[in-house]
C-alpha cells in the first residue's frame, strides 16, 4: 500500500456496476487475443480489492508528495530520460521553443512543474546555439522541495558555462496558487520572447476552473508559445465505471509499450512503478483525494480557449524524430497524438 489509510467498508451501486464492466472488459481482451501484462493485472486486482473495501488514505496529498519507497519525482526522471515516447514529445517542444526564439535577444521561460530540471537543461543547451540570445530569465514552479533544491544546485553549477546571462527564480508551490501579480513581478518588462512549458504537470490540478484560471494567467503574459504535454486519456470523469475502463485501457497499453522497449529489468520495474502509482489514483481514491485527473487533448484545448489562449499547430514537427511502435496522428486542431497499438497515450499541444 503506497501510503497510510483505512477501510470504511462502503460498496456503492456505482462501484458494483463498474466491477461488472471491468470484468467484461477483461473478457473482451481475451476474446480479442490480447494478453494483458501480468504486472498490470496484479496492480488492477490489488486496486479493485482496495476499492471494494472502501479504502481511503489518511490525508489528501499530491502524488509527488506521497511517501513512496522511491519518490515519484525520482521515477519521473527515468521517464524523462529513458522513455522514448516522452523523449519524442519533449524533443518536439524543445524544437518548437527554439524556432520561436530564433531571433530573440532576451527570452523568458516559465517552466510549470520544472521537477529536477532535466528538460529545461536540455532546452537551455539548445538555446545556447541561438547566437542572438543575450539573456534568459527562467521561472521554475515545482511542488517538490527536494526536486527544486536539486534543480537550484544544477543551475548554479551550469550557469557559468552558458553563452548568455541566466537569471532564475524557483518557486516551491502548487501551480494553481500562482497569481498573475507574482508572475509579472518576476518577468522582465523588456523581453523579446516568452515560452511556457508544462510537461505532465497540469493534470494534477484538481478542478477544471483552476485549470482555466491558470490558462488565463498565462494568456496575460502573452507567450509566443506554450507547449502542453499530457497523457491522452480521460480519468477525470465523475462516473466511476467510465473512469475505471478509461484508466484500464490507458495504463494497460502503457505497460505493454514498456514491454516493447529494450530496457533492463530495473528500468522496466521503475517505469511500471511510476505508472502503477498513477493508476492507483483513478481506481481506488475517492474524489477529494484524487490528483491524477487525466484529460484528452480536446478537453485541454477547451480549457485553454476558455482561458483566452489559441491553438498553434505543431504539425511540421510530426515526421521528425520517429520512434518504434508509436503512431503519430496530426489532429485538425493542430496538436499531435501519439498512440501504441491504436491506443492514444500522449498528446502534445501548442498554444499562444
Amino acid at each position: 500500500m503506497p501510503f497510510f489509510g483505512r477501510n470504511i467498508g462502503i460498496m456503492t451501486e456505482n462501484t458494483a456496476t463498474a466491477f461488472t464492466e471491468i470484468e467484461k472488459w477483461r473478457q473482451d481482451q481475451l476474446q480479442e487475443g490480447r494478453e494483458l501484462d501480468p504486472l498490470f493485472v496484479q496492480h488492477l486486482e490489488n486496486n479493485l480489492s482496495l476499492k471494494a473495501k472502501g479504502w481511503v488514505p489518511d490525508s489528501i496529498q499530491n502524488t509527488y508528495l506521497k511517501d513512496f519507497e522511491v519518490p515519484q519525482i525520482v521515477l519521473f526522471d527515468i521517464l524523462t530520460n529513458r522513455f522514448p515516447l516522452l523523449q519524442k514529445a519533449q524533443w518536439i517542444a524543445e524544437k518548437a521553443y527554439c524556432d520561436a526564439a530564433a531571433s530573440a535577444e532576451h527570452v523568458a521561460i516559465i517552466d510549470i512543474g520544472i521537477g529536477r530540471g532535466f528538460q529545461v537543461f536540455r532546452l537551455l543547451e539548445k538555446l545556447s546555439l541561438t547566437a542572438s540570445i543575450k539573456k534568459i530569465t527562467l521561472i521554475g514552479i515545482e511542488i517538490s522541495a527536494p526536486a527544486l533544491d536539486f534543480t537550484r544546485q544544477q543551475l548554479q553549477d551550469k550557469q557559468p558555462a552558458y553563452p548568455f546571462a541566466l537569471e532564475y527564480h524557483l518557486l516551491n508551490m502548487e501551480v494553481e496558487n500562482l497569481s498573475i501579480s507574482q508572475l509579472v513581478s518576476l518577468l522582465p518588462e523588456k523581453r523579446d520572447c516568452t515560452l511556457v512549458n508544462a510537461s505532465l504537470t497540469l493534470h494534477h490540478i484538481q478542478k477544471n476552473e483552476k485549470r482555466i484560471a491558470l490558462f488565463d494567467i498565462i494568456r496575460q503574459v502573452q507567450p509566443e508559445l506554450m507547449v502542453l504535454i499530457e497523457p491522452h486519456a480521460d480519468t477525470a470523469s465523475e462516473n466511476y465505471a467510465e473512469r475505471l475502463i478509461n484508466a484500464a485501457e490507458h495504463f494497460s497499453a502503457l505497460y505493454e509499450y514498456v514491454n516493447s522497449l529494450s530496457f533492463t529489468q530495473e528500468e522496466e520495474r521503475s517505469l511500471k512503478t511510476f505508472f502503477a502509482n498513477d493508476f492507483f489514483d483513478p481506481v481506488v481514491l475517492p474524489d477529494a483525494f484524487r490528483f491524477e485527473r487525466l484529460q484528452m487533448a480536446s478537453q485541454w484545448m477547451d480549457h485553454a480557449a476558455k482561458g483566452g489562449l489559441k491553438a498553434l499547430s505543431l504539425h511540421r514537427y510530426a515526421a521528425e524524430f520517429p520512434i518504434a511502435h508509436i503512431q503519430t496522428e496530426q489532429r485538425e486542431e493542430g496538436h499531435l497524438v501519439f498512440s501504441f497499438q491504436d491506443t492514444p497515450l500522449l498528446s502534445v499541444i501548442g498554444m499562444h
